[in-house]
């Protein structure tokens, strides 16, 4: 226990960091919002107003007309109906077909920090054998003290989701 102790501020620090990737962003055919937190939206709309792409997609489940029109998005700015996704894997699919129904070639992916790591593994495998650049924006929330993210009960369940997320797309489809 003394060990664990000593070195447990650096064994935190390490379990987050290991989880976030980011990736250099360059315009894209389409930004896409990972289904989960609304930050997700909110970050993809601002990268999308300041021009990074043609097109915004939000993925995950129940997408609806609203959730784009809330954001002020016009219709020939969206991509709507999109079919439902209930993980990242499903999710990685749908945009899949979205992108080659389109013939859109790259897109950024936006979804919180510490989804980061699994969501552009799981795309990149997916996307990139279809010559599909994938560019990874993580989300941070405001405020956000990297240090003392176990502070927070929300973001501690997050973390041990991810990692378990992480071993088990290993084993299914990595």
């Amino acid at each position: 226990m003394l060990i664990y102790s000593k070195y447990k501020s650096a064994i935190k620090l390490a379990l987050i960091n290991h989880l976030i990737v980011s990736d250099n962003i360059e315009n894209a055919d389409c930004i896409v919002a990972l289904g989960g937190e609304n930050i997700r939206k909110k970050e993809a709309v601002k990268l999308f107003k300041k021009g990074y792409a043609k097109k915004i997609l939000f993925t995950g489940f129940e997408i609806t007309k609203d959730d784009y029109e809330r954001y002020g998005l016009k219709s020939n700015e969206y991509i709507y109906p999109v079919k439902s996704a209930f993980n990242t894997y499903e999710e990685s699919q749908v945009v899949l077909d979205i992108l080659k129904r389109y013939d859109f070639k790259s897109l950024i992916l936006v979804t919180s920090f510490y989804h980061s790591r699994r969501a552009s593994a799981t795309f990149k495998r997916f996307l990139e054998k279809e010559n599909i650049k994938v560019m990874v924006y993580p989300v941070f929330w405001e405020n956000f003290d990297i240090k003392n993210w176990d502070k927070n009960s929300y973001l501690k369940k997050a973390v041990i989701i991810e990692w378990l997320g992480l071993l088990y797309y290993k084993i299914e489809y990595f």
